[in-house]
């Protein structure tokens, strides 16, 4: 018995080991921050309109993004409240907590948004 419960304790520190280390965060699901709504606020700008997942351990910081054979590609940044997240884009400010508004300097027609479980495209 204390030999099982051993090996169980050292596959739990090494796996928390595992997660510390890994500096990819966490991305939302689709779900998660549906409705979500990307469309072209003037000729130099993309708008990304979604909802904002209640949580008590992560907070949305922004975006990171980039231009990619002329395809605009976002990563909506899921952070530790324990953490400063630094992000290309920060979220507008003096929206109602369950709302998340970005705007994107963009001049292109295609914008992919990465998730956790997959890629949502808007031609705008």
């Amino acid at each position: 018995m204390k030999a099982s419960c051993l090996l169980i304790t050292a596959f739990i520190a090494i796996s928390v080991v595992a997660c510390a280390d890994n500096d990819e965060p966490i991305q939302y699901s689709q779900v998660s921050l549906s409705p979500l709504t990307a469309s072209r606020q003037d000729a130099g700008n993309v708008r990304i309109d979604f909802n904002v997942p209640p949580e008590s351990q992560y907070y949305i910081a922004g975006a990171d993004y980039q231009v990619v054979d002329g395809i605009l590609s976002v990563k909506i940044l899921r952070c530790s409240i324990h953490e400063k997240c630094k992000a290309m884009v920060e979220l507008a400010p003096g929206l109602a907590p369950a709302m998340g508004q970005l705007v994107i300097p963009f001049e292109g027609s295609r914008v992919d948004i990465e998730h956790g479980d997959g890629i949502q495209s808007f031609d705008i």
